[in-house]
Order: C-alpha cells, then sequence, then structure tokens
C-alpha cells in the first residue's frame, strides 16, 4: 500500500514538474514572439546591447557576427546574426532562444586558435576538475571577438564548455542561459538551418531603421563630402532625415521622403534600398546586390561549390551589406561566404 501511495505522489510531482516546465516554457515562447511581433522595436547598435548579449554572441557564434539588433522596452532584444539567425535576450542580457521559440542555432563554438591545456586560465580548470572530473581535455580553443575573449573546451566525451576571459563558466555550447525561466535554466536543441524570412512587422517608427538604415546614428554635418554632394545633385530639395554609420564603415542616409541611400566608406554611391523597414517593406539578408549566377561569387566559393554541391543550381544571392556573399542553392543548402570566397557558414542540405 505504501509502495502505491509512493507511487502516485512521485506520478504526481513528475506530472507538476512538465507542467511547471511548459508553462515557463510556453512564457519564453510568448515573450520570443512578442518581441518578434512588436511595432514599437527601435533599431540599436551593436555597442549599445547589454555586454552579456555581444559576449553570447562572441562565445557561441564567432566567426558569424551580429548584423543588426533592435529593442522592444520592458521585453528585451532581437538580435539578427549576419548568417540569417534571428536570437532573442531578455533586458538582462539572457538568450531565451531563437524566432522558433526554443532551442536551435547553428553554434561555433569551437573556432578559434587552438591553445596548450596549460593557457586555459585556472578557474576553468578548476571548474571542469569539480564538475567533470571522470573527463578529460582534448581541445582548447582561445576566441577574442568584438572585444571579448573566452575560451571553449571540448571534453572527451564530446561536451563543449564555454569560459569567459577570466576562465568563469558562462554555459554549454548550444544551451540558452536563462532561456527557461531567466534562473539559468536554458533550453538545448539541434541545428537551425539560417533561414530568415520577414520579421513580421517593421522596427520602429522612430530612428534608424533595419537593413541599409541601422547603424550608429550621426550628424548629417559627419557625411563624407561625397555623400552630401551626390545627395544635393540627384535630390534636390529633399533634407536628410537620418545619418548613419554602420559597423562595415559604410554610411546609411535616409531623406524625408523615405528614400534610403547606402554609401561606400568613401561616400560613393552604392544603391537605393528598397523595402527598407519602416517603409512598408520586409528584409532578407540585409543584402546590397543581387546575384544572378554562381561566376558573380569570387573563385573560391565557385570552387567550394562546385565540390561540395556539384550540380545544384543558385536559386538565390547577393552581396550584404558587410561585403561577404549569401547563397541559397536548389537543394536549399544557405551558404554565407566572406568577401574572399571562404566559408563562414553553410547549412548543409
Amino acid at each position: 500500500m505504501k509502495n502505491l501511495i509512493y507511487g502516485m505522489l512521485a506520478m504526481g510531482i513528475m506530472a507538476l514538474a512538465f507542467a511547471c516546465q511548459k508553462e515557463t516554457t510556453d512564457a519564453t515562447a510568448n515573450l520570443i514572439n512578442a518581441i518578434a511581433g512588436s511595432d514599437s522595436k527601435q533599431a540599436v547598435s551593436v555597442s549599445e546591447l547589454p555586454t552579456e548579449v555581444r559576449e553570447y554572441v562572441a562565445l557561441s557564434f564567432t566567426p558569424v557576427e551580429i548584423e543588426a539588433a533592435w529593442h522592444v522596452s520592458g521585453k528585451g532584444y532581437e538580435v539578427e546574426l549576419e548568417d540569417g539567425q534571428d536570437l532573442y535576450f531578455r533586458d538582462g542580457g539572457d538568450c531565451m532562444g531563437t524566432s522558433n521559440g526554443g532551442g536551435g542555432g547553428v553554434f561555433r563554438c569551437m573556432r578559434g586558435d587552438t591553445v596548450d591545456v596549460s593557457e586555459l586560465p585556472q578557474a576553468a580548470a578548476d571548474y571542469i576538475a569539480a564538475n567533470y572530473g571522470s573527463l578529460t581535455i582534448l581541445t582548447v580553443v582561445y576566441k577574442s571577438h568584438d572585444n571579448h575573449t573566452g575560451y571553449a573546451v571540448e571534453l572527451s566525451d564530446g561536451t563543449i564548455l564555454l569560459f569567459n576571459g577570466d576562465g568563469e563558466f558562462v554555459n554549454l555550447c548550444g544551451e540558452f542561459p536563462g532561456g527557461g525561466d531567466g534562473n539559468g535554466h536554458g533550453d538545448h536543441g539541434g541545428d537551425h538551418d539560417g533561414d530568415h524570412g520577414n520579421h513580421g512587422g517593421d522596427h520602429g517608427p522612430d530612428g534608424p531603421q533595419g537593413g541599409c538604415a541601422a547603424g550608429d546614428t550621426i550628424d548629417v554635418a559627419d557625411l563624407p563630402t561625397a555623400v552630401t554632394d551626390y545627395i544635393t545633385a540627384n535630390y534636390s530639395g529633399e533634407t536628410i532625415n537620418i545619418a548613419v554609420v554602420k559597423p562595415s564603415g559604410k554610411f546609411g542616409v535616409e531623406l524625408a521622403s523615405g528614400t534610403v541611400l547606402l554609401f561606400d566608406a568613401d561616400g560613393n554611391f552604392i544603391k537605393i534600398c528598397d523595402g527598407q523597414p519602416g517603409h512598408g517593406g520586409t528584409h532578407q539578408h540585409h543584402c546590397d546586390t543581387e546575384l544572378t549566377a554562381l561566376t558573380d561569387l569570387p573563385q573560391a566559393a565557385q570552387d567550394y561549390i562546385a565540390t561540395n554541391y556539384p550540380g545544384e543550381t543558385l536559386d538565390h544571392g547577393c552581396v550584404k551589406n558587410n561585403g561577404n556573399f549569401f547563397v541559397e542553392l536548389s537543394n536549399d543548402a544557405k551558404i554565407l561566404f566572406d568577401a574572399d570566397g571562404n566559408v563562414v557558414f553553410d547549412s548543409g542540405n
């Protein structure tokens, strides 16, 4: 009889735990959806993001960088990576997950400079000894990006641990710290193919919008003379509403009419940005120029595709604002190359 009672009690506890976990997961998914669908998003520069957000991305996704970011007051941040992935963070910097409301993400935690185990900070070595004493360290990678340093450690069972530059444990590779309930109970997930598409709303009626006009706001007087000369010559009578400088050094200018122009770092005109968020359009991968054929890619990228995806054709491709190349092939594989044609991200097919 006691066994039956204990069994029923255990089942009741398990059911309660599952209900609490589901409630927490639903709350997280609802918050992600609220941020994704908000019509009050305000574009923010990378430097304005909480340190925890920038550190998390640097440790988990380098060399894939942050392409653009937005904030919804009282809710959190939407961060778009340059391979098209979207991440969502609470105001405090805890990562809740991806746009599918949970785990996922193509993590690149072991990208960096391989170093000797002896170079691992003592705090990290102590943490591993205390928590993974039966395992051995296979590889240690030193990571340095965007003013953040850290270490990735692969253990003998395949577990990958991430530490900051002081050797303090950050999270497991693939874990969204705080993603479950804000108390460090993150979700784990598999791969996310990097497909992006429409966010389902603009990025705020005020301030710089996404895409070509996302960046750090600057005074009009700080624009290169070539920019203002071009606007005077081609848009007589127009006034400049917003001017931004992007991480790549390019300049985005929004005119009073809503037209958004993109210029290179020297002030040379690149293009008119059609379909800017906040002007009735959508955005996808923040592209500057559409590709018409695989031969538009650098030779190294062409060779990579020929070797790894023989016979596949170009479904969609473009040159991104930062000079990288995004390609979607006929088999749905999505690949990101840097300006020289080196592979940054490959979703596989």
